[in-house]
């Protein structure tokens, strides 16, 4: 998810599996009940990311889906996928839903690559 309103935006995040993603091949991960926990800082490297040391040693959920499954989750539940180290492709579709009186805090052409950033 881009990290480019507002910290109390509420946002939806949707994904959608175009194949199978499974615990072997990367399907999501969340954060057990880390939505309480409010704003993590995240970092720009492949993706927008929260530090390790926010997730080593968490209780995660695992979400195994099929083609055509949709995982609807708040933007305030860190989430992720994991490189997919297999031959097995992983593809899916995601969609971000904010209101439309959602405030944006960076414009398309920033370039987030050495920022430093919280999102919900």
């Amino acid at each position: 998810m881009r990290d480019d309103h507002e910290l109390d935006t509420a946002i939806v995040g949707v994904w959608i599996a175009l194949n199978a993603a499974t615990v072997v091949n990367g399907c999501m991960r969340l954060l057990a009940g880390a939505h309480r926990d409010g704003p993590k800082p995240h970092f720009m490297r492949h993706d927008w990311q929260i530090c390790d040391d926010q997730i080593v040693g968490r209780r995660h959920l695992v979400a195994p889906m099929e083609p055509g499954d949709v995982l609807l989750f708040s933007s305030k539940l860190p989430h992720g996928t994991p490189t997919n180290h297999t031959n097995q492709k992983r593809w899916a579709v995601q969609f971000h839903f904010a209101p439309h009186s959602a405030v944006e805090t960076m414009t398309p052409t920033a370039s987030p690559s050495s920022a430093a950033r919280v999102r919900t």
